[in-house]
């Protein structure tokens, strides 16, 4: 007896959607927006350039990206701390061949736009870093929810 395709296909579908656990690749919802990504550019000291990969072969090329809750001196307010923030956070991303960012979109922000929890790979840690905490921490931003 020959079963027809579309059959096999519903049926398959139905295994998959009832089996336990059969959506664990996520531990939580935010986990749908981390990519791995490669800078392009660092604009300023608390956003990036980046090219983001969306899985599947598709990218997404020249996405702005601002640090989620980095808040950094603008030029207007000093030159010298938003010029040294920029080198900063240059310099840590530079020698990265991949980076990890958690993305955030707050459509109503002053920015409107995406910002993110971007991570480096710490080698001694076997572990992801958050940039957003080392610009925090080297004192070239302050935090802000």
């Amino acid at each position: 007896m020959k079963v027809p395709l579309h059959l096999i296909l519903l049926f398959a579908t139905i295994l998959v959607t009832t089996a336990p656990n059969s959506a664990t690749a996520y531990e939580t919802p935010e986990d749908l927006y981390r990519y791995l990504a490669t800078v392009e550019r660092v604009i300023d000291g608390n956003t990036l350039s980046a090219n983001v990969d969306l899985g599947f072969g598709v990218w997404r090329h020249k996405a702005e990206i601002r640090l989620k809750g980095v808040k950094i001196p603008t030029v207007e307010e000093d030159s010298e701390k938003a010029v040294a923030a920029h080198r900063f956070l240059h310099t840590t991303l530079n020698d990265q061949e991949r980076i990890l960012i958690q993305t955030y979109y707050d459509p109503t922000g002053k920015y409107d736009g995406w910002y993110g929890e971007v991570s480096i790979w710490d080698e001694d840690k076997e572990d992801w870093i958050s940039v957003n905490q080392i610009v925090i921490d080297a004192g070239h931003g302050t935090a802000i929810e």
